[in-house]
């Protein structure tokens, strides 16, 4: 046995080891979206790259500063024989939670919305923290 597989072979054993023997995740795929955050002058954007799910899949709700964005998807296919059925299916699912500086936004008015497997957020600030602006300090 070469040395290069010489080191593998405890990360195969360790790996062995650490799997949850008694879940089954044949067919379920779980991932975290990638998202981009962006501040403007009049608030904060949000997007998620999720493709693949329908608009009615996606549930988004704010609890306290905590928005919560999750969605789950099942495809399923059926073949009838006259002998046997077979089903396949698979599961996609993903959770994702951000902390919300609600002392800068407007939740009420947080808008979403869904295209081409992009989800948008606009997460408006406060009319007060838009007006604001930069302070002047006078020298005295």
């Amino acid at each position: 046995m070469n040395r290069r597989n010489y080191d593998l072979f405890p990360a195969m054993i360790e790996e062995f080891f650490n799997r949850d023997l008694f879940q089954n995740n044949v067919g379920h795929q779980k991932f975290t979206p990638a998202v981009n955050i962006l501040e403007e002058a009049n608030g904060f954007g949000l997007e998620l790259a999720v493709p693949g799910f329908k608009k009615e899949e996606i549930k988004m709700h704010l609890d306290g500063k905590v928005l919560t964005i999750s969605a789950a998807h099942q495809n399923q296919t059926e073949q009838a024989d006259a002998k046997y059925t077979r089903k396949e299916f698979s599961f996609q699912s993903f959770s994702r939670s951000f902390t919300l500086p609600l002392e800068l936004i407007d939740a009420d008015r947080i808008q979403a919305q869904y295209e081409n497997g992009i989800l948008k957020l606009e997460l408006p600030k406060k009319e007060a923290e838009i007006k604001k602006g930069p302070k002047l300090i006078e020298i005295a």
